[in-house]
């Protein structure tokens, strides 16, 4: 057996026994209770706005590589993309992306792999930045007991100055590191030769962004995917059968990136890890646990269920979308 079946498997039990970690401790009536509790209304709203953020998503992609491929062929790409993402652990989703631009044949490796990365920079920035402000409006912080409100806005300006740094000095960052890489011998090694040859790279590609109308124009398509997300979220949150009002969506969302994005262990489609995050999340709004956990269930198979449908979408009606 292979060290990544192995790791499949281990991770795949790790999910397994966190879910059903949370079904054991959740009273079944209050989960049957927020099944049918649930409200449709919210959900439909909640998928129309999934299918729009895939379509600005589209659209910051074709941006960026100048209409190369086009959008409507993009479209297909997110639309696929979106349910590779869901499904897969710990950035595997991604490959999804450079797989099906490479399909193309319409854009190097370089440039294919810098449009992503250059957009996994402005998500961090922005999931950052308001992680730290959705905390700050969010969290009743005298019933937490916690005195770390006065941190969270100078760590909001923090992650600004590392976010323009990144972009407007990237290449000589990137310069400084290989010079000290250079000096301590790690680039007689061909890996971290090569690793910087495809840096160069995306320094290059993200450098185009330097010009004022690029740099807004992407940072435009970035800002409104992420605030038609926070009340993606609010809408999922909502038709569960939670009240929070925006600022809580935002830390919800943010956090919710975090933890099923950044830690090591994940599992196939988050299972357990999505869930016990939000529960977190909720309880720390002040919900009970068992309305935290149905909830939390809740949003992660409406997630689920509105990537799929898009999935089915452009494999039945892919053709169309391929011209």
């Amino acid at each position: 057996m292979s060290k990544k079946t192995i790791k499949f498997i281990a991770f795949l039990a790790v999910g397994v026994f966190i879910f059903y970690f949370l079904l054991k401790n959740i009273n079944l009536a209050d989960l049957k209770g927020s099944l049918s509790g649930f409200d449709w209304r919210f959900g439909f709203l909640a998928f129309g706005l999934y299918s729009v953020i895939s379509v600005f998503k589209a659209l910051r992609f074709n941006f960026f590589l100048e209409n190369k491929i086009g959008f409507k062929k993009f479209l297909r790409i997110i639309f696929l993309y979106n349910f590779w993402n869901q499904i897969l652990p710990f950035f595997s989703g991604d490959l999804s992306y450079l797989y099906l631009v490479k399909k193309s044949k319409k854009v190097a490796l370089g440039e294919n792999f810098s449009s992503l990365i250059t957009a996994r920079v402005f998500d961090l920035f922005i999931v950052a930045l308001f992680a730290f402000l959705g905390l700050y409006f969010s969290l009743d912080f005298r019933r937490l007991d916690l005195n770390l409100k006065k941190w969270f806005l100078p760590g909001a300006l923090l992650v600004s100055a590392i976010f323009i740094s990144l972009i407007f000095f990237n290449r000589q960052i990137n310069g400084a590191i290989k010079s000290g890489f250079k000096k301590i011998g790690f680039l007689k090694f061909r890996f971290i030769s090569y690793l910087f040859d495809k840096l160069n790279q995306v320094s290059a590609s993200i450098a185009t962004l330097k010009s004022i109308p690029r740099f807004f124009g992407f940072f435009g398509y970035s800002l409104a995917i992420w605030l038609m997300d926070f009340i993606f979220i609010w809408l999922m949150v909502t038709g569960a059968g939670l009240t929070i009002n925006f600022w809580q969506a935002v830390a919800a969302s943010t956090l919710l990136i975090f933890a099923t994005s950044l830690i090591p262990v994940q599992t196939p489609a988050n299972l357990g890890t999505y869930e016990g995050a939000l529960v977190l999340i909720f309880m720390a709004f002040g919900f009970e646990k068992n309305i935290s956990v149905g909830a939390g269930i809740l949003v992660h198979l409406q997630n689920i269920l509105f990537a799929f449908v898009l999935f089915v979408f452009i494999n039945i009606f892919g053709r169309k979308f391929k011209d």
